[in-house]
């Protein structure tokens, strides 16, 4: 199964004090470029707008970071449902706002996603 994963830039990809952008967050690039090379499509989803959102997509493309989409839904996904909506459709949401988050740590969101594809396996296996 593959998984859409729409993931916040703000204190979850990179340690932020909007709108500056200090640093990459630990383990962000390696665990989601490895989910993207796992197949999976990345939205980053953020509410910076404009020359902050410009400095967000620098930060995401010089660090090296693979994402498919920024502040758009999947085209796949748009012609599955017949339209497009304002809030990002998607499977599994990453956000340091989360409720119970007390920090994002990346190899622990590595861990629960995969946990949640074995659960959906095994849920679709018991049908």
């Amino acid at each position: 199964m593959k998984l859409i994963i729409a993931i916040d830039f703000d204190n979850t990809i990179a340690k932020t004090e909007y709108p500056l952008i200090i640093a990459l967050m630990p383990h962000a690039k390696e665990v989601i470029n490895k989910l993207a090379e796992e197949g999976h499509t990345i939205i980053v989803h953020s509410c910076r707008a404009s020359k902050p959102a410009e400095d967000m997509k620098v930060f995401l493309d010089c660090h090296g970071i693979h994402y498919h989409h920024i502040n758009e839904n999947d085209p796949n996904r748009i012609k599955i449902y017949g339209f497009d909506t304002r809030k990002i459709s998607a499977d599994v949401y990453i956000d340091d706002h989360n409720i119970g988050c007390r920090g994002i740590n990346w190899l622990v969101v590595y861990d629960e996603i995969q946990a949640y594809l074995n659960q959906e396996k095994t849920s679709h296996m018991e049908m």
